[in-house]
């Protein structure tokens, strides 16, 4: 019987190993050829799946992808595409990313939180040059604190208060949920802007603050370096009343302290004297160092006996003065001076008339 050559195609996938038998079969039985093996060609990468994102932190981005449906030939590499897409959403900045190129996970790090990356990963084999793209996919990173906040400004100070400009951090790193202005690390101004600034008030006249400022996203907040600013010269505080003492019938002692609060250089002290008797007051400058803010200062006036004197105590800076209380004091009796010579008439052998004037200073009673 003359051999029939018989032939028909199957389907199979590429660069695949396959053991090929022939059945035959007739009414009794059935039997199988021997076996061929066979391999079939290398084809193009196909069907490669997007990569899945995963953010790690703010900065860091986790890649993930798998191998593609077929890859019909022995691998040669895996290519990563990420780009940042800007605010604008038109336009992308390719990012360098550096992974093993056979290897199925790559770790980015140093990107920018809060912002916008997309992904896509091409497949290639050894035998063809027909690679196999996936399609974008993006990822929005976490939201982090602030970055590049810049300190605060002193736009002008008053004594008692200070007017604050402020501006939005260089790398907001989200939504900027709050601004803090502090004084001394205490907040003294919360806004959502920095439309309007900030005037803070309640502040010591004459004393150096330091200052700055902080601002928040969900994730945290950043504050700024310190800045310092001194506020105005104003009045001094009170003065206390002077202490008085007298040290003999025509002089009086005068003692008194500077100011708790002097509100500035303090640059002059005013003894300020009323005679009561008179109503004459007597403004006298001492010669005392007003500089000398802790020492007890003292002058010796030059009064009359037995008169009632108050005494008030002027402290002067650049803008002004204040005055303290008033404290009295009645200087001590002494012998009277001023004495006239007796008048004498009607001068007779037994009696004589005398007339008298009262002292010019009795000094006493």
């Amino acid at each position: 019987t003359a051999v029939q050559s018989l032939s028909g195609e199957v389907d199979v996938n590429a660069f695949t190993s396959y053991r090929v038998q022939v059945q035959a079969c007739n009414a009794e039985a059935c039997s199988l050829s021997p076996t061929s093996n066979i391999t079939t060609d290398a084809a193009g990468v196909e069907g490669q799946a997007p990569p899945t994102l995963s953010s790690l932190s703010p900065t860091t981005l986790l890649i993930r992808w798998n191998e593609p449906l077929s890859l019909n030939g022995d691998l040669d590499a895996y290519v990563l595409d990420l780009e940042l897409v800007e605010d604008d959403g038109n336009t992308i900045t390719p990012v360098e990313v550096s992974h093993d190129p056979q290897n199925t996970v790559a770790s980015v790090q140093g990107l920018k939180p809060f912002s916008t990356y997309r992904a896509q990963v091409t497949s290639s084999n050894v035998q063809t040059n027909i690679t196999s793209t996936s399609t974008w996919v993006n990822i929005t990173m976490p939201q982090d604190a602030p970055s590049g906040v810049v300190s605060p400004t002193a736009v002008s100070t008053t004594a008692s208060s200070v007017t604050v400009s402020f501006e939005m951090p260089m790398q907001p790193n989200g939504i900027i949920t709050q601004y803090k202005v502090l004084i001394d690390d205490v907040a003294r101004f919360t806004s959502s802007s920095t439309s309007d600034g900030a005037t803070i008030d309640n502040l010591t006249p004459f004393t150096e603050y330091s200052l700055s400022l902080s601002v928040c996203t969900s994730a945290g907040c950043t504050t700024s370096n310190d800045v310092a600013f001194t506020t105005s010269e104003s009045t001094p505080g009170s003065t206390n009343a002077p202490t008085l003492m007298a040290t003999s019938p025509t002089s009086v002692e005068v003692s008194w302290q500077a100011p708790k609060n002097p509100n500035g250089v303090i640059t002059m002290y005013v003894i300020s004297r009323l005679d009561v008797n008179t109503n004459e007051v007597v403004d006298i400058p001492p010669e005392v160092d007003p500089s000398q803010p802790t020492m007890m200062f003292t002058y010796t006036d030059t009064v009359q006996p037995y008169t009632m004197y108050t005494y008030s105590i002027k402290t002067f800076t650049s803008v002004g003065f204040s005055a303290s209380t008033a404290t009295s004091i009645t200087t001590p009796e002494t012998t009277p001076s001023g004495m006239s010579s007796p008048i004498v008439s009607d001068i007779e052998s037994t009696s004589a008339t005398l007339f008298w004037s009262l002292p010019t200073y009795p000094n006493g009673e």
